[in-house]
């Protein structure tokens, strides 16, 4: 790392492939030089030109838990006093803490592939530091940690960020980093556009905003971008698109429910957030819509119809006979998306694949798309280039897919 050169660290949230991709997609499309210096599956740390507006940063992203600026980069043959001595040093006060009064907050969360060091290491760490801060005057406060790190949640209810710091410890196969947090993701405005919403269909399945948040990201696009989902649901996708300042934004659905239920959900998020704009939401499905509409878009971001949840589908033959259906369903909508998009236009759609057993149904779909005129991007390295979230524990797991019009 030259002295030019500012390196971050990435705390990955549940799903840290597609955190990883949406990170990378974002930090393109601003236009930052960049480079992966170290990649698990809980932390991403990169090297940039210049330094990076954080907060700005951490506003846009959806898949990052804590983003925040490595200081000092330590051999793992120095001890620990050596670690002790510079956080008990003027670097405490000038580089790590924010002090705001007498009272300090104060954590340290601890990333490694293995737990060798953790359970000896911080909690000693944590009592000099402690012992430290008295002696200079401040009176120390602590979260309760069970674990090796500290939640978001923590971080923000305990004030680490504003009256004192998270400090941050990450050990690679050849160094331990030493970093502080500087933002939090919003988890209470993001649980708040899910559960405070006022229409929720689980029936029909809800994405969380999350998600949306990251698809939208994967574009790339701009936000002057003509944006579309055709499958609008309860208007998630388009509540995120406001937030992420598109201006043009149409919502589309055959149900006449879901698009009640997304008028509702949007009116209250322009009231909430105080927004100057909102989206077009029209009651038409997606054929429908690109033989009446004139006009054409830049993106479509959606996640369709998934089909019956677990109750509806009593053994493998009708999960199987249900997959078929909707490939039929998905291939038409791809069709009246060829319709609907401006050359170079991108889709990024979530495919179901179902679980029965030991068995995954995934769709056969992915190979037919570009015979309707578009192109595969990649999100993954893998055979489909997709990426896939959900656990085994889920019936229906979700497949992230992108492709351009040609």
């Amino acid at each position: 790392m030259t002295k030019d050169t500012n390196r971050y660290f990435f705390v990955l949230g549940r799903y840290p492939d597609l955190s990883t991709k949406e990170i990378r997609s974002v930090l393109t499309k601003i236009g930052y030089f960049w480079s992966i210096f170290y990649h698990t599956n809980e932390i991403l740390i990169i090297d940039m030109a210049g330094e990076v507006d954080v907060l700005s940063l951490n506003k846009i992203l959806g898949g990052t838990v804590k983003i925040g600026v490595i200081l000092k980069e330590l051999s793992l043959t120095q001890t620990f006093d050596d670690i002790q001595e510079y956080l008990t040093s003027d670097a405490l006060f000038t580089d790590i803490l924010a002090i705001k009064n007498e009272k300090v907050a104060f954590g340290i969360s601890y990333y490694s592939e293995n737990n060798s060091s953790y359970k000896i290491f911080v909690p000693q760490l944590l009592r000099t530091i402690k012992e430290h801060l008295k002696i200079q005057g401040f009176k120390p406060h602590f979260p309760r940690q069970t674990t090796k790190t500290l939640s978001s949640a923590s971080v923000e209810k305990n004030n680490l960020l504003t009256t004192g710091a998270e400090v941050v410890l990450v050990e690679t196969k050849d160094a331990l980093l030493l970093g502080k947090t500087v933002s939090v993701q919003d988890f209470e405005l993001f649980s708040k556009r899910d559960y405070g919403r006022p229409v929720r269909d689980m029936e029909s399945g809800v994405m969380p905003p999350k998600l949306a948040r990251m698809m939208l990201n994967l574009s790339q696009k701009n936000i002057d971008a003509a944006l579309l989902d055709p499958f609008c649901g309860s208007g998630t996708v388009l509540q995120e698109a406001l937030l992420l300042d598109f201006t043009d934004i149409t919502g589309a659905d055959k149900s006449e429910k879901a698009v009640s239920d997304t008028q509702q959900n949007i009116e209250w998020l322009i009231m909430e957030e105080k927004l100057t704009h909102k989206p077009e939401i029209v009651h038409s499905d997606v054929e429908e819509l690109a033989k009446t509409t004139k006009k054409t878009f830049d993106l479509i971001v959606t996640e369709p119809y998934m089909g019956p949840n677990s109750k509806g589908l009593r053994n493998f033959d009708d999960m199987k006979k249900n997959k078929e259906e909707l490939e039929n369903l998905y291939l038409t909508s791809w069709k009246a998306f060829a319709k609907l998009l401006k050359k170079d236009g991108e889709v990024v759609m979530i495919l179901p694949i179902f679980h029965y057993k030991n068995t995954y149904l995934k769709m056969d779909i992915i190979e037919k798309i570009p015979s309707l005129g578009f192109e595969h991007i990649a999100l993954s390295e893998k055979r489909r280039k997709s990426l896939i979230i959900g656990n085994r524990y889920d019936f229906v797991l979700r497949e992230i897919i992108h492709f351009r019009k040609i």
